[in-house]
């Protein structure tokens, strides 16, 4: 884990980053007082030339060795990226971005996150490196030296990815969707010939719950159910997707009692994507809302790279950009369904 190292610059102390200004200094000031020790052996006839050629040797220095801009900071030094200088990395979760998704439905799960990235690159002024995962967890195996400065996908499954790495990842803001909406929800749904009509009706039925990361197929769902009193099949099982569920679904004979939960986001996918036929599966419930698409900013960053990161995600308006990403109102300082 990358750590940020702050150091106090304090007289006569040098930041390991800066020796080479900072001895410049120390062996200008060593001449400037071999000069001052001699005016103290003679008369006051010779102080005033001494003290002239003293000033003109301080004023060649300042020429030969000049202080730079970071020299005059408030003194407090970061080891971190400089955003104007330095290359961030963003990691790219979200299940509607296009090298995730199906383009089984036109204009959706097709965002081109790339874009955003060239965006970020040109108002940062900085190098800006963008990978796609469905699995934080998964790309770090891959890339073991990777620490991401910016993680935008699902809001559960980043927070879940970044606790298991210890990587301090803070949420700022939520990616609207084309009707401005930025959470999701759980759905329960059916094979369409069933009998069930409603959630509390799946006492002791089969139900296929989404992994633990995906809270609204996994603990949201479960609560409803906990809240209704309903008690489940000891034959429920946990599917890693809401397409192998759906599928293990309709492969039950026609008569069994079960149900599955899948992402809202991703029931117009498994007709598109041709995973299930049109009319198939029929929803009898649903959960709360959920926060969904979510940006987070690793806290190893300065405060005021943060910052800047976060402004300029926040301030992102450009109308093109904004289709390419199928978000009417861009990124949003809320994290939405929490």
């Amino acid at each position: 884990m990358r750590q940020t190292e702050l150091r106090t610059h304090q007289t006569g102390y040098c930041p390991a980053h800066n020796d080479r200004n900072c001895g410049n200094r120390n062996r200008g000031e060593g001449m400037i007082l071999m000069l001052i020790h001699p005016i103290q052996q003679f008369g006051s006839r010779h102080l005033l030339a001494i003290a002239s050629i003293g000033l003109w040797f301080v004023v060649s220095l300042s020429m030969a060795f000049p202080l730079r801009a970071d020299d005059l900071s408030d003194g407090n030094k970061s080891d971190g990226k400089t955003v104007a200088s330095k290359s961030l990395t963003m990691v790219v979760m979200d299940p509607l971005a296009a090298p995730l998704g199906c383009d089984g439905v036109k204009g959706y799960a097709n965002r081109q996150y790339q874009r955003l990235g060239e965006v970020l690159e040109s108002r940062l002024n900085t190098k800006v490196k963008v990978y796609w995962s469905d699995s934080l967890i998964t790309l770090q195996e891959k890339e073991p030296t990777l620490v991401p400065d910016i993680v935008i996908g699902k809001y559960s499954v980043v927070e879940s990815h970044g606790d298991q790495l210890h990587h301090k990842l803070r949420p700022f803001a939520s990616l609207t969707d084309t009707e401005g909406t930025m959470t999701q929800r759980g759905l329960f749904v059916v094979r369409a010939e069933s009998d069930f009509a409603s959630v509390i009706e799946l006492e002791e039925a089969i139900v296929f719950f989404g992994p633990e990361d995906c809270a609204e197929k996994c603990s949201s769902p479960k609560a409803l159910l906990d809240k209704l009193g309903v008690e489940t099949s000891r034959d429920s099982k946990t599917f890693q997707s809401c397409s192998e569920a759906a599928k293990a679904l309709l492969a039950l004979p026609k008569d069994s009692r079960a149900a599955a939960v899948i992402s809202s986001y991703a029931a117009p996918l498994l007709e598109g994507c041709g995973t299930i036929k049109k009319g198939d599966l029929r929803v009898v419930g649903q959960t709360d809302e959920l926060p969904f698409v979510t940006t987070f900013v690793n806290e190893l960053l300065s405060k005021q790279q943060q910052t800047t990161v976060q402004t300029t995600i926040l301030a992102i308006d450009d109308a093109k950009l904004l289709k390419s990403l199928e978000s009417s109102k861009g990124f949003q300082a809320s994290v939405s369904g929490i």
